[in-house]
């Protein structure tokens, strides 16, 4: 296995008045290759003011959480992806998510990791939502080359 990349981004919202998060620790989600029997709630991290959401192709989307609305401000889209000489690659089948509780410098938090394929290609993202930083989602995302040919990126 050859480790692509590493990138690390903030999702924050600006103006968002921090009050108090609920925070609810998770379980393990189950693991299987057939994305439809892994829960929605296991594609989704949230605190009091935003929810990341993720589809079985590991999109993601950010929907506001205000005044107990929800207003959606981005639909599904892939907002990680890696140019290879195969080609950009946006799409990757959703084949495991854990969800673990955190606690670092930063405080204490959730973590919601999900993993996916596509071809020799695999993709992990985690998402970190802090209980002191309810506006912030840290995103981490590795891409490993699975298979034996080498690809450029």
């Amino acid at each position: 296995m050859i480790k692509l990349g590493r990138a690390m981004a903030a999702c924050v919202l600006l103006g968002v008045t921090l009050p108090a998060w609920n925070f609810e620790q998770h379980g393990l989600a189950q693991k299987s290759a057939a994305h439809d029997a892994i829960r929605s709630s296991d594609l989704q991290i949230q605190s009091t003011v935003l929810r990341i959401e993720f589809n079985p192709h590991l999109r993601s989307r950010v929907v506001t959480l205000f005044d107990s609305t929800s207003q959606l401000l981005v639909p599904f889209s892939s907002s990680e992806t890696i140019s290879t000489s195969l080609g950009d690659q946006t799409d990757f089948a959703l084949n495991a998510s854990h969800r673990e509780h955190v606690t670092d410098t930063f405080g204490e938090g959730e973590r919601l990791s999900l993993s996916g394929k596509s071809g020799d290609l695999r993709k992990d993202v985690s998402v970190t939502i802090y209980v002191d930083f309810p506006s912030i989602a840290i995103f981490d995302v590795a891409y490993t080359n699975e298979g034996t040919n080498p690809i450029a990126v």
